[in-house]
């Protein structure tokens, strides 16, 4: 099973919905469309758009780094390395993070002049879900 397939099938649980979920692929870890928005507006990784889907990643000897500061925000992750889930933290982050998330992530569209047509599709609908789940 590809990553992305692994990622949307784990995405789609409910207890992994709030969680961000890595793979190590290679020497990179990777992240696929709603987490790979968080985590460049987070650490302002480049977003790329592969296909139908938008990914980030960065080198594995940097993991430990980004994994503290989510854990030190109270952010849920999944990591899943060699066909098997290596580190997960289960508490996930509350509502008004989710929120906040949101509000950062148009701040860096807007700020790095990025507003494109499907970016601000995707975050328009993420933001709806939010409001609809949460509200």
């Amino acid at each position: 099973m590809r990553n992305i397939d692994l990622w949307k099938e784990e995405k789609g649980k409910q207890e992994n919905e709030n969680k961000v979920i890595l793979f190590l692929s290679g020497i990179f870890y990777k992240s696929f469309d709603r987490d790979a928005r968080f985590l460049s507006a987070k650490f302002g990784f480049k977003i790329k758009q592969i296909w139908w889907y938008e990914t980030v990643w960065f080198p594995k000897n940097v993991l430990e780094k980004y994994l503290t500061e989510l854990k030190q925000n109270n952010y849920g992750y999944l990591v899943f390395e060699n066909n098997n889930w290596k580190l997960e933290i289960v508490e996930d982050f509350i509502w008004w993070n989710i929120l906040n998330f949101q509000e950062e992530n148009l701040i860096f569209f807007e700020n790095n002049n990025k507003l494109e047509k499907d970016n601000l599709k995707s975050f328009l609908k993420d933001l709806d879900f939010l409001i609809k789940k949460y509200i």
